[in-house]
């Protein structure tokens, strides 16, 4: 992607982000200071940093840029009902397992009990967090006659779906495959968990 920005003579340079911070030689003869990537981009209209899709897509939400059409995602139709639905990018996870059945359970707390009678005491060492959570609540635009009406609701794979006929969630599915969804009710604040 090219990047414009004007010599004091006014004649028009575009560089690449690789180029941002050095310099280049005008046609007028000046030696022009190119200017940091940051100032470029926000010359060209964009934010001085690159946003995750996430961020995007809350700053759009904001904007009140989403959902992007007033017509049902599903057939067409004009609607103004929007469904809000929360897709769980990444999760946080512990190294402590917490899926033990209940005979080793028992054991272990047996085994614990005797051992810390005879060790000399520690202080408790909280599990280590692996991860981080990454989750963003998302509108899209759904009426009442594509809701299945016997449960008043939509099937996540007709929403996942639909949501990747959505640019801006598509990228976001695309960014994170493994991605789940679930249904919101009501509306939340549509912020972005990062």
């Amino acid at each position: 992607m090219g990047y414009t920005f004007h010599c004091e003579c006014g004649k028009e340079h575009t560089v690449s982000a690789s180029q941002a911070g050095s310099s280049l030689s005008c046609v007028c003869g000046r030696t022009v200071a190119v200017p940091r990537l940051s100032e470029l981009r926000v010359l060209a209209g964009q934010t001085a940093h690159r946003l995750s899709v996430t961020e995007r897509i809350h700053g759009m939400i904001t904007r009140e840029e989403l959902p992007e059409s007033e017509l049902c995602c599903e057939c067409g139709a004009d609607t103004d009902q929007v469904l809000w639905f929360r897709i769980q990018c990444e999760t946080a996870w512990s190294s402590e397992s917490t899926n033990r059945n209940d005979v080793l359970m028992v054991l272990s707390v047996w085994l614990a009990a005797l051992v810390s009678v005879l060790s000399p005491r520690r202080g408790y060492q909280s599990p280590e967090i692996h991860g981080r959570e990454v989750a963003v609540s998302v509108p899209i635009r759904w009426c009442h006659n594509c809701v299945q009406p016997s449960e008043q609701k939509v099937s996540m794979r007709a929403a996942r779906k639909q949501l990747k006929t959505i640019a801006i969630y598509a990228e976001l599915l695309k960014e994170y495959p493994q991605a789940t969804l679930e249904p919101l009710e009501g509306e939340p604040t549509g912020r972005a968990v990062v």
